[in-house]
């Protein structure tokens, strides 16, 4: 397992790139790593891995953001904050803004998208960074990120803001 971890983290040099090093040492000295790293198998993740790894992908919160499948980038990037190559950041949160940009990206109507950008910025990622303050968003939050449409789910302004994206 070392030697194809080794290999997926390696730089062009035959080495781990040496920012990754501090992955590298925190999957090794996992308990039971053969079990843990099942993920590995999936071919998205090493793929991912070698882009950060090669400098494809630079090491930020930012370009990790913009992979396509952010299934694929979320547990890898929560062991890249834990093991301190990433700055910590609330993973809700950064999940919020991913589903944000994915939701701006779709809304064709430009009055549809500004409405949606200020509520979700000055309302919704306002809350969640003030609670993300206090402690870990999880549990107290619910399992989902908040909705990005402020109203009910089947009501008018919900309705109005989803005429221009048929589901």
């Amino acid at each position: 397992m070392t030697d194809r971890l080794t290999n997926i983290l390696e730089d062009g040099t035959g080495r781990p790139n040496p920012r990754l090093l501090p992955l590298h040492d925190l999957l090794v000295g996992m308990d039971r790593p053969k079990g843990r790293l099942v993920w590995l198998n999936n071919p998205q993740v090493p793929a991912l891995l070698r882009d950060l790894a090669t400098g494809n992908i630079a090491l930020t919160h930012e370009a990790i953001q913009q992979v396509p499948n952010w299934r694929t980038a979320a547990y890898p990037r929560d062991l890249l904050m834990e093991c301190g190559v990433l700055p910590r950041q609330d993973r809700r949160i950064l999940l919020f803004q991913r589903g944000l940009a994915e939701r701006l990206a779709a809304t064709t109507n430009p009055e549809h998208e500004q409405f949606l950008r200020h509520f979700a910025h000055w309302h919704q990622l306002r809350k969640l960074r003030a609670k993300a303050d206090v402690g870990p968003l999880s549990v107290s939050t619910g399992s989902r990120p908040p909705r990005l449409v402020p109203s009910s789910p089947g009501s008018p302004a919900e309705a109005a803001l989803d005429g221009d994206n048929p589901s």
